[in-house]
């Protein structure tokens, strides 16, 4: 019986350790980084994308500068609630340090229940909160109105082909580079919910 107790004590305390922390940790601050890279390509396509657009409509029909006003406010708007949604996924990054700090405390007193209660409740709120914004972020990279307002242009101006070529990349680049953030985004999210996960064995 000693060593049945001795055995299964060693298993609870030492399957997970700073060093598998310290890794949770490491992809996490890397999954950070990708995630805002990601969001950078996004805004830059978007920018270059809208550039384009605004070039082709130089000289058309004064008719114009309300639709391209319109794709310019809506872009701004996506934009803007896609930052949102990022900057509140990587909240998870600081928690993350927070939270592996206390669990390199319990690993060293691994008695203190009050630590541990810290630690497990820490891990709850780690675990869940890159959810809601995730969702967010998903949403509004497939949500935004960009492309109905491209289509209004080039159903506005049929015969400008450069137009309908230039609105096309734009479309591809609006899907491509949200589909990338997206799944960076997913990805920091899995690996946020690992060490969520390697925190709450340490009790």
């Amino acid at each position: 019986m000693s060593r049945f107790m001795q055995s299964l004590e060693s298993r609870t305390l030492f399957s997970v350790t700073s060093a598998t922390l310290a890794m949770d940790l490491s992809t996490n601050v890397a999954d950070d980084k990708a995630v805002r890279a990601d969001l950078a390509a996004f805004q830059k396509g978007a920018a270059a994308d809208e550039k384009t657009i605004t070039t082709d409509l130089k000289g058309a029909s004064k008719s114009n500068a309300a639709l391209l006003k319109t794709l310019k406010t809506d872009e701004s708007k996506a934009v803007a609630a896609i930052k949102k949604d990022v900057a509140s996924l990587l909240k998870a990054t600081p928690l993350s340090k927070k939270d592996v700090g206390e669990g390199d405390a319990l690993l060293k007193k691994p008695t203190n229940t009050a630590l541990a209660t810290k630690v497990s409740a820490d891990a709850t709120a780690l675990g869940n909160s890159t959810s809601a914004p995730l969702t967010s972020l998903e949403s509004d990279t497939t949500g935004t109105t960009v492309s109905a307002d491209l289509t209004a242009l080039t159903t506005a101006n049929p015969t400008n082909t450069t137009l309908a070529t230039d609105a096309a990349t734009a479309r591809t680049d609006l899907s491509t580079l949200g589909g990338t953030l997206v799944t960076a985004g997913q990805k920091y999210s899995t690996d946020v919910g690992t060490l969520a996960t390697d925190l709450s064995t340490l009790m």
